[in-house]
């Protein structure tokens, strides 16, 4: 399994959920043929580039373009072919926002949002809609939310 930020990359699927140390119990969705298993803020996926552990706060955003998504880490990239309402579902509860139809945010990773544009940690500039603007600025004040 390899591990994010990690450079040795196994595909054993039988230790996926070996991985996750935490002893609370596994949610697993499978969609069509990938995996994403989580426990807390421990992710286990079957992206393109093999079986990828991360945490939720190594992610900083995802950006979709059709059902390829591209998993946003500090100094990596990861690609998963799966909806971004899936991902949204599930990390909601870690701190993150759908913050235009594309693109999926770590709340943690936002360094300010002013006239809709929004600016990330790493120098990222995403456009807000007007729609969604509001809801965006009180997400971001209010805060990564933990369930």
């Amino acid at each position: 399994m390899k591990e994010a930020g990690d450079s040795n990359n196994y595909n054993n699927e039988n230790h996926m959920e070996n991985d996750i140390t935490n002893n609370s119990k596994v949610e697993d969705i499978v969609c069509g043929s990938h995996k994403i298993s989580y426990t807390n803020d421990k992710f286990i996926m079957s992206c393109v580039e093999g079986n990828i552990s991360m945490k939720s706060d190594e992610i900083i955003y995802i950006e979709t373009m059709g059902h390829r998504n591209t998993i946003h880490l500090s100094g990596q990239d990861y690609h998963i072919y799966e909806k971004l309402d899936t991902f949204e579902m599930i990390l909601k509860h870690y701190g993150f926002l759908r913050v235009h139809k594309s693109y999926l945010v770590n709340v943690r990773h936002i360094r300010n949002i002013n006239s809709y544009v929004l600016t990330l940690d790493n120098g990222i500039r995403i456009s807000v809609p007007k729609a969604r603007y509001k809801e965006v600025k009180q997400g971001y004040a209010a805060g990564p939310i933990r369930m």
